[in-house]
């Protein structure tokens, strides 16, 4: 019996120093520690109130415009209605911009756009007559909460730039212009936004809404007075994306969950996450529950997670808020949290890493809107000038056009000028100088061209070489 006893016992010594190893392995391989939940957990009540005193939304009504804006002067009643209930037409934005009148499915696409028509003037009209912009939802419904009318104003915004392009084709300037303009205040409008969804639609509507300004101003080449207006519009709905704004619904979001995680004493939420919905039936919005209490060590652990979460959007807000120029100096900001959180060695922290690199990713999108604005502006400039000269100008401050170039820090936009091209670009995405060839490999370079036909001229025989 007592070498049974010390049999027992041995082994229970041996499993103790097995389980006490594997952990110093795990601990010491990924540096992420227990020992970092309890103090983190601590932070959140004094997180919450530091979060409070930037602004940032405590209730829904806190998302909510104040004053309220009347509906008589809110454009986004009509404009999503309108958007909503337009027929989805079938139509090719590339065959319609490219220039290939010959092209199979052209005039179905035409006629498919005249039918829309009456539902496009409605837009243009209640953009030009209401002057605010906000659409309503019910806040606290966090991440469930789903944004439809961003797809049907894509949509539109596609079809209104095509549009554009076909007045300006047929010497209609006037009514090209107005649609370009109503575009451009869609994308404003949700550049706007207090979600990351609504600033990225934006950016979207920017790179359609490019594209129809390249080509009109390209056929406007002639017209001084087209140009002119062109580029009042470009100035008159000048707008960038403001991460800091498009922050505030995702704080939000996190905002309900950590309720809602609290409510549960986080058991409820993370068994019902393993099923994949953390939230179930019983979701609540009760902002009576208190955020903080003590209690199991699993809601230990989600407060801790949480006022990482806090801290980290709470440094962000803090950064932005010293800046100058949102979109272009949201990358530093957030490459300089990124190392933070890839330099920690606590678990509450390694959590973060998914959220930044979908956040940080987003950045190109923002900072490519913006300098497509850029390159727009320095062509119409550049068209002006040789309308009023004779010549093409010589360089971009010739004209009044020398813009930064995000993808090329510290450094201008480039351009080269002859008689019969204009061609100015930026490095775009993958920061390589491709010389502003349209027909580039890869991600290649954000480009606006004269003439406009060249873009197809270029890509058509990139093709014809290609093996």
């Amino acid at each position: 019996m007592s070498l049974q006893k010390n049999k027992s016992a041995k082994w229970w010594l041996i499993s103790v120093c097995l389980v006490c190893v594997l952990g110093g392995l795990i601990v010491f391989i990924t540096g992420v520690g227990p020992w970092d939940v309890p103090p983190q957990a601590r932070r959140l009540p004094g997180l919450m109130a530091e979060a409070e005193a930037l602004g940032l939304p405590m209730t829904a009504e806190d998302l909510r415009p104040n004053p309220p804006i009347p509906d008589n002067e809110n454009a986004a009643l009509l404009v999503v209605d309108i958007a909503a209930g337009m027929q989805n037409i079938d139509i090719d934005h590339g065959l319609l911009t490219e220039g290939d009148v010959t092209a199979p499915g052209y005039e179905d696409a035409l006629e498919q756009l005249r039918d829309i028509g009456s539902s496009l003037d409605a837009i243009v009209s209640a953009l030009e007559t209401r002057p605010h912009w906000y659409i309503d939802k019910d806040w606290d419904e966090g991440i469930d909460i789903i944004f439809p009318e961003f797809a049907h104003l894509g949509q539109t915004v596609r079809y209104l730039s095509v549009r554009a392009v076909l007045s300006a084709r047929s010497g209609q300037f006037e009514s090209a212009l107005k649609d370009i303009e109503a575009c451009r205040q869609i994308a404003g409008h949700l550049s706007r936004g207090n979600s990351l969804i609504s600033a990225l639609v934006s950016s979207a509507c920017d790179t359609r809404t490019s594209a129809a300004v390249n080509e009109t101003a390209s056929l406007a080449a002639g017209r001084s007075d087209a140009l002119a207006e062109l580029e009042e519009i470009l100035l008159r709905t000048e707008h960038s994306v403001d991460p800091k704004n498009s922050f505030v619904l995702e704080f939000y979001y996190l905002l309900s969950m950590m309720r809602n995680v609290d409510r549960y004493g986080g058991n409820k939420f993370f068994i019902e996450a393993a099923k994949g919905d953390p939230f179930g039936s019983d979701f609540s919005t009760d902002k009576s529950i208190p955020l903080v209490r003590d209690g199991l060590p699993v809601r230990a652990a989600a407060q801790a997670v949480l006022a990482r979460h806090l801290s980290f959007w709470i440094a962000i807000y803090e950064d932005l808020e010293k800046t100058e120029g949102p979109s272009r100096d949201f990358g530093p900001v957030m490459d300089e949290q990124g190392r933070i959180i890839e330099e920690s060695n606590t678990l509450s922290a390694k959590v973060l890493l998914p959220m930044y690199a979908s956040f940080s990713a987003s950045v190109n999108s923002f900072l490519s809107a913006d300098v497509k604005q850029s390159l727009n502006l320095a062509l119409i400039r550049a068209l002006r000038f040789r309308a009023a000269e004779g010549r093409s100008p010589t360089s971009l401050a010739e004209i009044d056009a020398e813009y930064p170039d995000p993808f090329n820090p510290g450094n201008l936009i480039s351009a080269e000028f002859s008689e019969d091209e204009i061609r100015i670009w930026s490095f775009g995405r993958d920061l390589t100088d491709e010389g502003g060839n349209p027909a580039a490999s890869g991600p290649g370079d954000i480009y606006a061209i004269w003439p406009h036909s060249r873009i197809r001229e270029y890509k058509e025989a990139a093709l014809a070489a290609s093996p």
